[in-house]
């Protein structure tokens, strides 16, 4: 099986097939990058993190929809919350 994760960053999609190697699964991670993703930064414009990945899902969906790419993908936003900030990025 493979599966899409959102990012160009490839230590976070090596960090990713790692756990998943330790974990026995037969899974094969693909960056945006290994997709043939060419369409830059997207803009994440959401007010929250999840609405920030479900937006960079959707684009990757619309790109993948075009492309006949068919295999499920995977998002994250990641962020630092600061206490001092009222929880905050």
């Amino acid at each position: 099986m493979k599966l899409i994760f959102g990012t160009i960053n490839k230590r976070k999609t090596e960090d990713l097939q790692n756990i998943i190697n330790e974990l026995n699964l037969n899974i094969e991670v693909l960056s945006m990058e290994d997709i043939g993703w060419d369409r830059g930064e997207i803009e994440e414009n959401g007010s929250t993190i999840e609405e920030n990945s479900l937006i960079k899902a959707q684009a990757i969906l619309a790109f993948c929809k075009e492309h006949n790419i068919n295999y499920p993908i995977m998002t994250d936003d990641a962020g630092l919350f600061v206490d001092a900030l009222n929880g905050e990025p």
